[in-house]
């Protein structure tokens, strides 16, 4: 049991269980160096974009598309801090944190997996 988690023994260790699979991915990106450039690299050649498009400021369609996938993967997959991934985007830490959420939609909707291994 955890005192910090209020629930059954099996809710408590369903929590605990997935902090832990949380934990050991987020290890696991960072032991292999994967960071938010290789987010950029992945979703820009999904989008068949130039990375340094995917960084620049403004843009619609694809552009708003990508950002939004690359704070969510950054975010939520690799776990960086919302502002670390908007000076490297060149956007507010809010707008990355509003990104998360459609990034994610998009992952879903188009069975968006970056595969960073095998």
């Amino acid at each position: 049991s955890d005192e910090r988690i209020l629930g059954s023994s099996d809710f408590v260790q369903s929590i605990l269980d997935t902090q832990n699979e949380y934990m050991e991915r987020k290890f696991r990106y960072r032991a292999a160096g994967i960071n938010i450039d290789t987010v950029v690299e992945k979703v820009a050649e999904m989008y068949q974009l130039d990375p340094e498009s995917l960084l620049a400021p403004g843009g619609r369609g694809l552009y708003a598309a990508g950002r939004a996938l690359i704070c969510f993967y950054s975010v939520k997959e690799l776990g960086m801090q919302g502002i670390r991934v908007a000076k490297r985007l060149g956007l507010s830490p809010s707008a990355v944190t509003h990104s998360v959420k459609p990034g994610k939609k998009i992952a879903e909707e188009e069975g968006v997996n970056l595969k960073f291994f095998n």
